[in-house]
């Protein structure tokens, strides 16, 4: 066989392989089924202790930091992270319960949305459609297994507003895979409300979608590089703009209980290293396989990557580096590009045979 036929036919293999991956998109039955009872069982049990933590948080203290944030009389900045306090109050009244059980309900939901999205999320990608059967169970277990280390570290310096961060920004990066103008609509409507959770973390989401559109990558982004540009700038705007006002019109005279600027103590205490190697390893792991396999990643990962990077220096700037669960929610959203360049780190010559990456 000659050079040119031989690759004809290695082209040809290829095309059939990814249509026959594009019919058996998805998890098989059996697949479903397991990944079906390990959200419910991981969402649940996390649950569990997530509301006695909140709860021992009440009796030690006596709700009064929720209390003070709630009368706006807390310290700045968290007492501009009003939206699940707020919601979870509103719940509170409506059922006559605490708020220690609403923060419970809210973290339930979105961890249990969010692990289903992610998991929806890998199972769209090439690398998993293309894979065998016992492959494709290796990726989703260790999905699972990424997703558990990282909710481990959320009981350390627990706040109520992380799973909310994990939901708005896994919305996100789902609403950056659709290919209809409603995408862009979703993006501004979570942007906005993420904005009153932490607005830090979808700024950074969407500078990274900015900076992707200027790279060679942004011609696979679903929504096109100028509709992700627009819908980007758009976001940041009423990101910004939902921050503004609630900085300087609901809550102008908030004090600050720490400095603003925390780098320079988070490079002195040694205990910052140790949390943040240990809490976010398979986040290093990931920028260190993406930046091997840079050019064979798409638009939407590289967006993702970025956007990451973006978010950990506005946290290791800004943000107590020992309070982990700050970045948590961006390290939890990659995830499914996690385990597809991990895949293609165990598995090269499939992953060659597949581009984009994801």
């Amino acid at each position: 066989m000659s050079g040119g036929q031989a690759a004809e036919a290695a082209s040809t293999t290829r095309l059939e392989r990814q249509a026959a991956g594009a019919l058996d998109a998805g998890f098989d039955s059996g697949l479903r089924r397991f990944l079906g009872w390990a959200v419910i069982l991981i969402t649940s049990g996390y649950t569990f202790l997530d509301y006695w933590n909140y709860s021992r948080s009440f009796h030690e203290g006596g709700g009064g930091e929720w209390e003070a944030l709630l009368a706006g009389r807390g310290f700045a900045p968290a007492q501009y992270r009003i939206g699940v306090l707020r919601a979870a109050d509103l719940l509170a009244r409506l059922t006559h319960t605490h708020l220690r059980h609403m923060f419970a309900v809210i973290d339930f939901v979105c961890v249990g949305v969010s692990l289903s999205l992610l998991l929806w999320l890998l199972s769209r990608s090439e690398i998993f459609r293309a894979a065998s059967r016992i492959a494709q169970w290796l990726q989703a277990s260790l999905a699972l297994g990424c997703c558990l280390l990282y909710l481990l570290w959320s009981f350390w310096y627990q706040k109520p507003e992380t799973h909310a961060t994990l939901l708005v920004l896994v919305l996100s990066a789902a609403a950056a895979q659709w290919r209809r103008v409603p995408a862009v609509v979703a993006l501004i409507a979570l942007a906005a409300i993420g904005a009153t959770v932490r607005v830090d973390a979808v700024i950074a989401f969407h500078v990274g979608f900015l900076i992707a559109c200027l790279l060679p990558q942004s011609r696979s982004l679903l929504l096109g590089r100028a509709v992700q540009a627009v819908a980007s700038v758009l976001s940041l705007a009423a990101a910004i703009g939902v921050a503004y006002f609630i900085m300087h019109r609901m809550y102008p005279a908030a004090p600050r209980q720490v400095a603003a600027l925390q780098l320079f103590s988070n490079l002195r205490a040694w205990m910052n290293y140790f949390v943040v190697a240990m809490a976010l390893f398979p986040w290093w792991i990931t920028l260190r396989l993406a930046v091997r396999r840079w050019r064979a990643l798409d638009g939407w990962s590289v967006g993702l990557v970025i956007g990451s990077v973006v978010h950990f220096a506005l946290f290791y700037i800004l943000g107590m580096a020992w309070e982990v669960r700050i970045f948590l929610p961006f390290a939890m959203t990659l995830v499914p590009l996690t385990v597809t360049l991990a895949y293609a780190a165990i598995e090269p010559r499939q992953a060659a045979a597949e581009a984009p990456l994801h």
